[in-house]
């Protein structure tokens, strides 16, 4: 995610090549974030661009929960 949020990769095979992982990997990864409305993943034409939707994500393990900190409100 800080990947995304400091590169803006255009595609989700350059946030692979940043990472240093396999694109299938990645696109993985992010389907996964993305159900949890973490990322979004922005289809460019042929290509998928992520953009982060959270700024900021609080856990409690102890009560068992989160807080996602979205982008607009973070940047306000």
């Amino acid at each position: 995610m800080q990947l995304i949020a400091t590169e803006r990769p255009e595609t989700v095979s350059r946030l692979a090549q940043l990472a240093n992982r396999a694109q299938p990997n990645v696109s993985r990864a992010l389907q996964d974030l993305a159900k949890h409305g973490l990322v979004r993943l922005v289809r460019d034409g042929m290509s998928i661009r992520p953009e982060l939707v959270a700024a900021e994500i609080d856990v409690d393990l102890v009560r068992g929960t989160c807080r996602v900190v979205p982008m607009a409100v973070a940047a306000e």
